[in-house]
C-alpha cells in the first residue's frame, strides 16, 4: 500500500560551529519511483577540520543519484521480489557509500580521517526500512508514545548498555563525543537495519546528536504533538536546542503517515529538498527564539543542487593520511635488521672465542654475546613500543567536533 506523508524539516549550525557538517536529503514523488514512496536521509559528518561537511554531503550526493536516478538497484545485491529487499538494500547501499569515501579520503591529506554517521528511512508499501550507523537517530511516535528506533553507536551508549553509566551521566561526560562507528574509517562496516510496520498517523523523526544531546525524547515528543505542523514542529525543536546552547549543528526531519486517501505535502516542485554545504545548498537558518510559522505559511523549500565532482579514484589500498606510516615501516625495517645483526654478532662470538680489549680490560666471548644480546633485546622493545603507538594511533574511535 503507497503511503502518503507529512513531512518537515530543518538545520542550524548551531551556536559554535562556523560550519555545518550535518547534511539531509528529503525525496518524495515524483522524484521517487514506486514501490519506494520516500526516502529520508540525516548524515553528521565527523572530524571536524577534516571535512566532516564533505563526508556527510558524499553521503546525500551518492543516495541523491541512486533514487533521482533510479538505479540503486544495482547497488543491491540481493532478490528485488523479496519482501525484505530493502532491508539488505540499505545495507549494501551504505556499504557502497562507505567504500566511496574511504577511498575518495586518500585522494587529499585534509580529507584523511574524514567520515559521517547516517540514519536513512526509506518508506515502501506501508512500511519503514531503517539503516543506521553512528549516533544520529530515528524515532517513532506512536499514540502519544516515543520510541528510539536506533542505537547509538558511541562510547557512552556501550557504557550505559553496560551499566557502568547511567543515561543522566552520559549526557554530560567527557567522553559523549566519541563515536564507535561511523562511515568512512574502514572497508569494513557494520550496518544496523530494521523494517516496522506503519500506521495512519504514526510520526518518523530523524535528528543528529545536535538536537537529542540538547532536547530529551519526552521534549521531542511534546513538541512535535503539540505543533500545527511538522515544519513548525521541526523550527521549534531547532530554536530549543539553540536556545540551550547549540553547542553542535542541529538536524530534524519528521514525516507522518496520513491516513489512507489523504494527500501528502509537496515537498518541493521536483520532490526534492537536499541540504548540504558540501553540495552548495545549506537550508534556511533558524533563528533563535524564532517564532513558530503560522500553520497557513508554507516553507520555502530548498532546491536540489549536486555539484560536479570528478569520479571516485581506482579502488587502491589507501595510503596513510599524513605519511608517517612510510616512516614507521622504515623504522621497523631498520631495526629488526639491526637486532637480527646484533644477535647473529653474538652466535659468531661464541662460535668463533672472539675477545676484546677495552680501556685495558678484556671481554670474552660470553660477555659479548650477552651485551649483543642485551642491545638486541632493547631494540625489540623499541619495535614493539613503536607498532603499539602507530597501532593506537590508526584505529583510535572518532571524535565529533572542530578540536
Amino acid at each position: 500500500m503507497p503511503l502518503s506523508l507529512q513531512i518537515g524539516h530543518a538545520s542550524h549550525v548551531g551556536l559554535e560551529r562556523e560550519t555545518n557538517e550535518d547534511s539531509y536529503l528529503v525525496m518524495t514523488p515524483p522524484t521517487v519511483l514506486p514501490p519506494v514512496n520516500a526516502l529520508l536521509v540525516v548524515a553528521d559528518g565527523v572530524g571536524g577540520t577534516n571535512a566532516g561537511e564533505v563526508a556527510s554531503g558524499m553521503l546525500v550526493e551518492s543516495f541523491l543519484r541512486w533514487f533521482q536516478g533510479n538505479t540503486y538497484g544495482e547497488q543491491i545485491y540481493y532478490n528485488p521480489a523479496h519482501a525484505d529487499f530493502f532491508v539488505a538494500g540499505l545495507k549494501d547501499l551504505l556499504e557502497s557509500v562507505n567504500e566511496r569515501l574511504y577511498q575518495t579520503a586518500a585522494t587529499r591529506p585534509e580529507w584523511a580521517k574524514m567520515g559521517t554517521t547516517a540514519t536513512v528511512g526509506l518508506f515502501s508499501n506501508g512500511r519503514l526500512f531503517v539503516g543506521h550507523v553512528g549516533d544520529t537517530r530515528a524515532y517513532l511516535l506512536r499514540n502519544g508514545v516515543i520510541q528510539q528506533l536506533t542505537t547509538d553507536h558511541s562510547w557512552v551508549a556501550d557504557e550505559v548498555a553496560a551499566g557502568r553509566l547511567t543515561e543522566a551521566q552520559a549526557q554530560n561526560h567527557p567522553k559523549r563525543n566519541v563515536i564507535n562507528r561511523v562511515l568512512g574509517n574502514d572497508t569494513l562496516l557494520r550496518v544496523d537495519r530494521k523494517a516496522y510496520d506503519m500506521q495512519p498517523m504514526d510520526v518518523i523523526i530523524l535528528t543528529s546528536d545536535g538536537l537529542t544531546g540538547l532536547v530529551a525524547d519526552a521534549e521531542i515528543r511534546a513538541v512535535v504533538g503539540g505543533a500545527r505542523t511538522l515544519q513548525e514542529a521541526c523550527h521549534q525543536l531547532v530554536g530549543l536546542a539553540n536556545q540551550r546552547g547549540g553547542h553542535d549543528n542541529i538536524t530534524v526531519l519528521a514525516a507522518r503517515v496520513l491516513p489512507e486517501g489523504s494527500k501528502g505535502n509537496d515537498v518541493a516542485g521536483d520532490g526534492v529538498i537536499v541540504n548540504s554545504t558540501y553540495l552548495g545548498r545549506g537550508g534556511a537558518a533558524t533563528p533563535v527564539g524564532r517564532p513558530a510559522r503560522p500553520s497557513n505559511e508554507r516553507a520555502k523549500p530548498a532546491l536540489t543542487v549536486v555539484a560536479a565532482r570528478p569520479s571516485p579514484p581506482p579502488r587502491t589500498a589507501r595510503p596513510s593520511g599524513d605519511g608517517r606510516l612510510g616512516v614507521a615501516l622504515l623504522l621497523f625495517v631498520a631495526g629488526a635488521a639491526a637486532a637480527a645483526a646484533l644477535a647473529f654478532g653474538a652466535v659468531a662470538a661464541v662460535r668463533d672465542h672472539i675477545s676484546l680489549f677495552i680501556g685495558g680490560l678484556e671481554l670474552d666471548e660470553s660477555r659479548i654475546a650477552g651485551l649483543l644480546v642485551i642491545l638486541a633485546v632493547l631494540i625489540g622493545f623499541f619495535l614493539g613500543y613503536l607498532g603499539r603507538q602507530w597501532l593506537t594511533e590508526r584505529h583510535a574511535p572518532y571524535k565529533e567536533g572542530n578540536s
